[in-house]
């Protein structure tokens, strides 16, 4: 699936002349933020999973070309969160404010 999502988005950066400017980085945040905003609506509106699901993919889709685009690693990145996540335990972590659970060494007041 990492495959066939890395040579879709190559495929319509292509076809759309996508390319790596001063003002990208700023639209793809922008895009990012809109489809973050459209799944959040999809959820509070009880949406159906499939819709949700799309959703989600929408999501991914942008993230991977933002990386693309840009250089970034964001399979490296995801590796790097789930070894980070899989060393946290209730007794290292505890959850902030926001709801996040954070490793208490690195928690900053």
């Amino acid at each position: 699936m990492k495959t066939e999502l890395i040579s879709s988005v190559r495929r319509f950066h292509e076809r759309f002349v996508l390319t790596n400017s001063n003002q990208a980085e700023t639209l793809w945040l922008c895009m990012l933020t809109e489809e973050i905003g459209e799944l959040t609506r999809s959820v509070l509106r009880d949406d159906p999973a499939e819709k949700i699901e799309g959703e989600c993919g929408d999501i991914i889709y942008v993230l991977q070309g933002f990386c693309e685009l840009f250089g970034y690693d964001l399979w490296g990145g995801i590796e790097r969160t789930i070894q980070k996540n899989d060393l946290k335990t209730p007794r290292a972590s505890s959850e902030a404010r926001s709801g996040k659970i954070v490793n208490n060494s690195f928690q900053v007041e």
